[in-house]
């Protein structure tokens, strides 16, 4: 079930859509139509407080719900916000988003059905690690990101397996640019932010506490309150769409469950199909809470992502495989 303030929140945006055709269809015939679009999103900030988990538990008791500690605390994450920053001295190696890779030598760049896929990001472990030293990732190294964006699947059909691709170097003294190639996206520098994370309550994680409509409610209350110790804002009441990149921590949701298209698409099961999806997915349930975030990457007017048929693109992969560093198993869900 989708979050309350999202669901309204689209259902504003659809209300806005709607009223724009209207207002165009009332115009007299000579007025030229202009076809109009959203507003582009806004750059998100980066969070400029720390949060620790017993600050966390603290908010939930003044949230009411010191009854759910337990769940607070082995549900909170630590994602890593991508924000915009200045590009400074040798950029070999840096993390960013769009513009080309630093590949290291003689690795061929990365393609599927014979096309080549688009690089989307580098970051640079040893910044996580600064950020935080507990991130489930290697210490050191270059991951790489890259997806379809040519053909942009969605990632709900088990053909889509491969259209997207985790790179790790962990020799960064063997990176060189590759400047023969023209970017798919614009470089955009980004700084690293750490930002304590729950679920929503109505999120795949959420619902699995069954929380009362009190406690729900109690709960979205510390999600914002959460956000707000960090200075930083939900993108769930956000009035603003939100160009947010993330690395690891919960994903901003948009539409269905994320981790339910990954699990089922991922073990073969068309999760296109509606009848197949509903059918499916209770079954699937238990192991699509093992899917998570590895690389948010929203629509961005500084990085000239697709505007027609581009919202938010979730790189993921099973808790399983990215402590064990298993990068060839990430799944790319488009929405």
């Amino acid at each position: 079930m989708p979050d309350r303030r999202r669901f309204f929140k689209e259902l504003l945006r659809e209300a806005a859509s709607v009223a724009q055709e209207v207002s165009s269809a009332l115009r007299p015939e000579e007025e030229p139509e202009e076809e109009w679009r959203p507003p582009p999103p806004v750059a998100a900030r980066p969070a400029t407080e720390r949060v620790d988990v017993e600050e966390l538990l603290e908010l939930s008791r003044e949230a009411g719900l010191e009854a759910r500690a337990e769940d607070v605390r082995r549900l909170a994450r630590v994602g890593i916000r991508l924000t915009p920053a200045p590009a400074e001295g040798d950029q070999v190696g840096r993390t960013r988003l769009g513009g080309l890779p630093d590949l290291p030598r003689g690795v061929e760049w990365p393609a599927r059905d014979g096309r080549e896929l688009a690089f989307v990001g580098q970051v640079n472990l040893a910044h996580v690690a600064a950020v935080n030293p507990e991130a489930p990732l290697p210490r050191e190294g270059l991951l790489l990101f890259f997806y379809d964006l040519g053909r942009r699947p969605r990632g709900v059909d088990p053909a889509d397996r491969g259209s997207c691709r985790v790179l790790y170097a962990d020799d960064l003294s063997e990176l060189e640019p590759h400047e023969s190639r023209a970017p798919h996206l614009r470089a955009l520098p980004v700084e690293l932010s750490r930002e304590l994370q729950l679920p929503g309550a109505w999120s795949l994680h959420g619902e699995a506490l069954e929380l009362t409509y009190d406690e729900s409610t109690a709960w979205d209350e510390l999600r914002e309150r959460l956000a707000a110790a960090q200075g930083v804002e939900l993108d769930d009441t956000s009035p603003d769409r939100v160009a947010l990149h993330r690395l690891l921590g919960y994903h901003e949701e948009f539409g269905r469950e994320v981790e339910i298209d990954c699990e089922l698409a991922a073990t073969g099961v068309d999760a296109d199909d509606d009848s197949t999806y509903y059918d499916q997915r209770v079954d699937h349930e238990a192991q699509a809470r093992e899917w998570r975030l590895l690389l948010q990457l929203s629509a961005d007017e500084s990085l000239g992502t697709p505007r027609d048929e581009f919202d938010r693109l979730y790189i993921c992969i099973r808790d399983e495989d990215l402590r064990a560093g298993r990068f060839d198993g990430a799944w790319a869900i488009r929405r």
